[in-house]
């Protein structure tokens, strides 16, 4: 009697148990593979970032850009207005001080010692001072390719760092870039110590870099990624064991639609979710219209507008701004007409 009676015991508890545990497997193994998303968005910018970089200083330098005459100056200017992430560009010279930027001149000693070689020594990378008395800045430095000095693209450190922790996640997971020595790029969110305080078993995401000495590291304690899942979990401890394994099912089949920022941009594109938003250019000497400027907008079925401050920049990382603009020219080729 006894023996049926734990056995009886362990047929209700028994899918209960086992259920907790898998629904606990299963939000590791989903939180883990959002953070392995996110690292790798993350690295994908900081790439672009220096892509960006490393072309402008190819193509002043290629354009004999070597010194601080005004007209240098004025190229290094349109350099910068043209490559977005990039703020300012300086030229040093043989004994590593930046003479002048597009902001004018300067005298700002840079230490090498620590630089990390770039692209077969052609570029190299670290943190460096600005004109900013206790400022640093990542740095990515081009040598002349006849005579000494060169270019150096001075790259605040926020441009590298993709903020993507919002609200709880911000609170609870840690982001960061650094160089392929340790050296901190850049940070968001909680510290990497408190996320260890709060769980010595946390969960850290790396994605290091094949192009460029940087690393992207997102870190979560194991608590913040079971949470969304504990009302299934206390769900499953109140119904017994059928429901709980009705639950288990439900878990996960929702934890592999759960969409990702990529798979919900890709889900727009086939639903044609984003639409070109005219905005007149005015001649004021006329007082007319000359024309327009198109701005991208994602509107849901809904009607709701998603921010192009939360989507474009995982477009532009993941490589679907590509797509994006292409069906943007084409829906405005319609609109405008001949």
């Amino acid at each position: 009697m006894a023996f049926l009676a734990a056995l009886g015991a362990f047929a209700a508890l028994g899918p209960m148990l086992v259920s907790e545990s898998v629904i606990r497997w299963i939000a590791i193994q989903q939180g883990t593979s959002q953070l392995e998303s996110m690292a790798k968005t993350m690295l994908a910018h900081s790439e672009m970032v220096l892509d960006t970089a490393s072309g402008a200083l190819s193509s002043l330098s290629h354009g004999g850009v070597d010194s601080c005459t005004d007209d240098n100056i004025a190229f290094i200017g349109e350099a910068v207005f043209t490559n977005l992430p990039l703020k300012e560009i300086g030229v040093y010279d043989g004994q590593d001080r930046i003479r002048c930027t597009n902001f004018g001149p300067a005298l700002v000693a840079m230490d090498r010692r620590n630089a990390i070689a770039v692209k077969g020594g052609q570029f190299d990378l670290s943190i460096i001072p600005t004109r900013i008395p206790g400022h640093n800045a990542l740095g990515l430095r081009r040598d002349a390719d006849q005579g000494e000095g060169g270019l150096a693209a001075i790259i605040e450190t926020s441009a590298v760092l993709m903020e993507l922790l919002h609200g709880e996640l911000r609170d609870s997971c840690h982001a960061r870039i650094e160089l392929a020595d340790g050296t901190l790029v850049g940070v968001s969110g909680q510290t990497r110590a408190g996320i260890v305080e709060q769980d010595p078993q946390m969960v850290e995401i790396r994605q290091a870099s094949a192009r460029f000495p940087v690393i992207a590291a997102v870190a979560a304690p194991r608590a913040a990624l079971i949470a969304p899942f504990l009302r299934v979990s206390n769900y499953a401890k109140i119904g017994g064991g059928a429901l709980g394994v009705l639950l288990l099912a439900f878990v996960i089949v929702t934890s592999r639609h759960r969409p990702t920022m990529e798979a919900e941009i890709d889900a727009a594109l086939v639903g044609d979710e984003f639409v070109p938003y005219y905005q007149p250019i005015v001649d004021a000497t006329e007082g007319r219209a000359s024309g327009c400027e198109m701005l991208l907008r994602w509107q849901k079925p809904n009607g709701e507008l998603v921010r192009p401050d939360v989507f474009i920049p995982f477009a532009e990382a993941s490589g679907q701004i590509i797509p994006i603009t292409s069906r943007m020219l084409r829906r405005v080729a319609v609109d405008l007409g001949d």
